[in-house]
């Protein structure tokens, strides 16, 4: 069998992925990738990894005729021949957007680079089939019996561009590189910067992925361009972005989460052990999730081994160092660090304070105890002497007439009065011995 990564494409492609917020914690339904997208030489360790990538929830398809506008906004744009919705979620319940969709004409890179600023900036005015596209797409939820919070768009788009027809041709050239980076900067800058002088600041040209003459790859932090690949690297590549997205929205939460979690620890009422408690639990719970969040919802989808093939690893890597995922990584790690360090300063402190309650609790009981067996005593002594058939007892006579029995009264509470006395005189002596 003839395996080739390299190929022409006709219509040109483009995919838009869009971070989505809240969450939906939604891991166990919904169609796998390998199910959804042809991966071809790859489908075995997209079949492998199936657990640990996201899910396909939602999965719509429009398909317009020639006479027929395009989507909402996108009439204005190039028309979109087809256009594919799907959503996708992380186990972790990071949710991610899809628009796939192919130009039926003919578009040169300022058609495509309009339509990428449009589709970026303004997002939120996307319109399907004349509904705005958060209510479509909550219609459209609902409807496959899911129900969610209102979603909105996050903070996280990536869009990568397939051209055809002639930008494909000049692309795969490669024969005027001027040329070519000025085209590609057009694309990846979304046409928001003069490109005139050809220079590529800010946009990743991975060697390995650039062949001349068949292939060329190159993306910034929000757009990449690919040509010359088949349909199946086309989904792949595109699986990667879809989990870079899903990574920097996890990323980001985990983020404002410690923020959360400092500003929680410092404004937290500790008047009271209760209160303590309460407050080490509850910092200890936020940081379990927020260290789950950077080890299934981060770490686990920028690490090669889902996908171990060099051409993907090479856009991973590259894309990683372009959106700084990997730095805000360490950093959001040392930050739940000091999150760590907080709480186990609170529990310390909370254990120290239990110890001492524990303390004088025990000093507390010893002293009651011991000033039960003192005051035990006297009427112990005084009970022995009424009990006892002596001539000094009365019968006629009551304990409680003092004139019969006082001496018996001074001989069992005078011992204990010069007690008293004695270990207030010296705890007193001892006590100003401290002070001093």
């Amino acid at each position: 069998m003839h395996f080739n990564d390299v190929t022409e494409r006709d219509k040109a492609r483009i995919c838009f992925a869009y971070g989505l917020e809240p969450r939906i914690p939604l891991t166990l339904i919904g169609k796998r990738m390998g199910e959804a997208y042809e991966f071809g030489r790859l489908a075995a360790h997209i079949e492998s990894g199936q657990d640990l990538l996201p899910r396909v929830i939602l999965d719509k398809r429009i398909i317009h005729g020639p006479e027929s506008p395009g989507p909402g906004n996108l009439s204005i744009l190039p028309l979109m021949h087809s256009l594919r919705i799907c959503v996708t979620t992380t186990p972790r319940g990071d949710a991610v957007m899809v628009l796939d969709g192919e130009i039926a004409n003919s578009v040169d890179e300022q058609e495509i680079a309009d339509l990428l600023a449009v589709t970026c900036f303004q997002r939120e005015e996307m319109l399907i089939d004349d509904i705005p596209v958060m209510k479509w797409l909550a219609a459209e939820l609902a409807e496959s019996g899911i129900q969610v919070e209102p979603l909105r768009f996050g903070n996280d788009v990536h869009q990568c561009v397939f051209p055809g027809n002639s930008l494909h041709a000049r692309l795969r050239r490669q024969d005027d590189l001027s040329e070519i980076h000025r085209l590609a900067a057009q694309i990846l800058y979304r046409g928001t910067l003069p490109v005139d002088s050809g220079s590529l600041l800010g946009v990743n040209i991975p060697s390995g992925l650039n062949n001349p003459g068949y292939t060329f790859v190159g993306h910034g932090r929000g757009v990449s361009l690919f040509s010359g690949w088949t349909p199946h690297l086309e989904n792949a590549f595109m699986l990667t972005v879809i989990s870079t997205v899903a990574a920097l929205g996890a990323l980001r939460l985990s983020r404002h989460e410690a923020f959360a979690a400092m500003a929680l620890a410092q404004d937290a009422n500790l008047a009271s052990a209760h209160n303590a408690r309460a407050l080490v639990a509850q910092l200890s719970d936020r940081l379990n999730e927020m260290q789950l969040d950077l080890s299934f919802g981060v770490e686990s989808h920028i690490d090669s081994i889902l996908i171990p093939e060099m051409v993907i690893e090479s856009f991973q890597r590259s894309l990683s160092d372009a959106v700084g995922i990997r730095e805000s990584l360490d950093n959001t790690s040392r930050m739940l660090q000091r999150v760590g360090a907080v709480i186990s300063a609170r529990l310390s402190k909370l254990e120290a304070d239990d110890r001492e309650r524990t303390e004088r609790r025990d000093r507390l009981i010893a002293v009651l105890v011991a000033i039960g067996s003192l005051l035990a005593l006297p009427p112990a002594l005084l009970l022995a002497f009424f009990g006892i058939a002596s001539p000094q007892v009365h019968p006629r006579d009551s304990i409680f007439d003092l004139h019969a029995y006082w001496g018996a009264y001074v001989l069992a509470w005078l011992p204990f009065v010069i007690l008293v006395a004695a270990g207030s005189y010296l705890y007193s002596r001892i006590k100003r011995h401290g002070d001093h």
